[in-house]
């Protein structure tokens, strides 16, 4: 029986709470500036308006969070400690403290599409919660071990642990809930007139819509007694919260080696895995349509009373596996590390399905190509999938050899040295999803990248180069359209072209007189140093005229800039610094 020899237990409580004032009218917009006369370009041109009428120019939303956690440590053996951890999390509910959210009482699906059901009966509105049921707590059991096989003097470590871990729900869901109907209303118009001083513009139709619907809710009027009063209103989109979420959970899994050599170096080689579960998917086709039978869609809607229906829910999963090799070399002067990782990571939908992660040239694939099955098209290679990563950084502190030390001492060199393989994209056909949109399938002002893709017919290049600058690296004749059913292709099948940057810094460090440990230092740092250039993916739109192409730079990783800025941010950057430690 083993003996406890010894225990650690600790426990701690954590809170945090986020208030947060949402500017509701925002959200897909499109107008013009008062007295703007744009009829000379825009009139006959059948051009789409698009207008948000909100009941509050702010709407006050707040979220908080409630974390719990013990932790023990039980040393089995000299040689041998095991952790056992739990932890648990509540994580708030969105709430709105003027009640505006809005949503339907259960899923699309479940949904009775009667269009003889007025909308009033459908709508749920003046709510004061986001979401009808949401996980209350998530417990997060771990456990860990670290195990020196050998004699201590070997320096030979193995570590291991396995635990569930949780994530707040995307609370983007809030901003997209308070932004239905009946409190924000989005309406459409067709080819009419933009200018203000034209009768029937689109603006006035607009208008229009908006106050046929207003009205004809609170009177519990139906589809067909609206348009009735309304000749040209258009249904509206809705954004809907399946009736029940669960939090976001990963299994994690990791197995390290750990070898020191010598006194002054080390080696570490470490597995890392992880399986997700419930993670948030947002669907823009479940109301889509197609008159000449695309795919398995309906040739008209399955509720007549409203247009593109986005639905978030929580079916995705993921997976992930990587081993990372690490080196580090310390010295008196000299500090050095370098790592690679060989990795591959899957899913299903990348950033929870509300954030795009891909480069300029192409957005990421958020919604399910066929609304009714998830993975037969989306389960493929996440966004971010990286297989080849290599990262270093060094620090060396020039030692004192000869000459004045006011000219030779304090100088210190420090740089980082990126270099990756390409990241993944898909190839959409462009053509057919604008066709498409125009019955529901993920809509434009829906905000959700639901594309439908291109068939691939084979020849195409595991990953393409920065050749792709002058030569496309995918041409038409490798795919078809999609023209009668979903693109016959796996979500980020192809990759882009590799990343490789340097970034270095030269600092010179002064002793300030008569201040113990104070130092002036003045240097400057160095961003892009060799001014490589790293191009974004080509361009993945069979539609397009520069598909296959490079058309654009990608930034690098540290900017004096700031972040976001794509290629603007690419070339080499200099800045020159000082600063004061003491």
């Amino acid at each position: 029986m083993p003996r406890f020899c010894k225990h650690a237990l600790k426990v701690g409580i954590n809170f945090h709470r986020n208030d947060v004032t949402d500017f509701s009218p925002g959200i897909g917009t499109i107008g013009y500036s008062q007295g703007e006369d744009l009829s000379s370009f825009f009139n006959g041109l059948g051009v789409s308006y698009a207008q948000n009428f909100s009941t509050r120019r702010t709407q006050p939303v707040a979220v908080y969070g409630l974390g719990f956690y013990g932790q023990d440590e039980w040393n089995v053996r000299p040689n041998f400690k095991v952790t056992l951890a739990l932890r648990g999390d509540h994580n708030s509910n969105p709430v709105c403290q003027t009640n505006c959210f809005a949503r339907f009482a259960t899923n699309f699906l479940n949904l009775s599409h009667n269009a003889n059901t007025p909308y009033n009966q459908v709508i749920q509105t003046g709510l004061h919660q986001a979401l009808a049921n949401y996980t209350n707590v998530s417990w997060q059991p771990r456990v860990g071990f670290a195990w020196s096989p050998f004699h201590a003097s070997t320096g030979t470590v193995i570590r291991g642990g396995f635990g569930l871990f949780t994530d707040m729900f995307p609370t983007t869901i809030a901003d997209l809930l308070l932004n239905n109907a009946p409190l924000n209303n989005l309406f459409i118009t067709g080819a009419a007139p933009l200018s203000p001083s034209v009768n029937s513009n689109q603006a006035s139709l607009a208008a229009q819509a908006n106050t046929s619907f207003l009205q004809g809710f609170r009177a519990g009027e139906t589809l067909a007694q609206i348009q009735q009063q309304n000749a040209v209103f258009v249904p509206p989109s809705f954004y809907n919260a399946a009736h029940r979420i669960i939090a976001p959970q990963y299994e994690e899994w990791n197995l390290q080696l750990e070898q020191a050599l010598g006194s002054k170096t080390s080696l570490a080689v470490n597995y890392v895995g992880n399986h997700g579960v419930h993670e948030a998917s947002q669907n823009a086709g479940l109301n889509a349509f197609s008159p000449t039978g695309f795919g398995d869609f309906p040739t008209t809607p399955r509720d007549t009373r409203f247009g593109t229906i986005t639905e978030v829910s929580t079916p995705a999963v993921s997976n992930y596996s990587g081993v990372t090799v690490t080196a580090r070399r310390q010295l008196s002067s000299l500090q050095v590390q370098a790592n690679y990782t060989w990795s591959h990571a899957m899913d299903e939908v990348s950033n929870a399905g509300f954030l795009q992660y891909n480069f300029l040239s192409n957005i990421s694939v958020l919604s399910p190509q066929d609304p009714l099955n998830l993975r037969r098209f989306n389960y493929g290679n996440a966004d971010y999938d990286t297989r080849h990563y290599f990262s270093m950084n060094y620090v060396w502190e020039v030692p004192h050899w000869k000459g004045p030390k006011a000219a030779v001492d304090g100088w210190v060199f420090s740089g980082t040295i990126f270099a990756r393989s390409g990241l993944p994209f898909t190839v959409v056909d462009g053509t057919q999803t604008g066709n498409l949109s125009a019955f529901n399938y993920g809509g434009n002002l829906s905000g959700v990248g639901a594309f439908i893709f291109a068939n691939y017919r084979g020849g195409a290049p595991s990953s393409c180069s920065a050749s792709a600058v002058k030569t496309p690296c995918l041409t038409a004749a490798m795919f078809t359209p999609a023209t009668t059913n979903f693109g016959v292709q796996r979500r980020n099948q192809f990759y882009g072209p590799k990343y490789v940057d340097t970034d270095f810094a030269v600092m010179k460090n002064f002793n300030v007189p008569h201040w113990e440990n104070a130092k002036i230092g003045i240097g400057a740092q160095f961003f892009n140093l060799f001014n490589h250039a790293n191009f974004d993916q080509p361009v993945g739109d069979i539609s397009s005229p520069s598909f296959g192409k490079i058309i654009s730079t990608v930034n690098t990783p540290t900017s004096i800039l700031g972040s976001f800025l794509g290629g603007d941010a690419s070339p080499r950057l200099i800045q020159f610094k000082g600063n004061l430690t003491f």
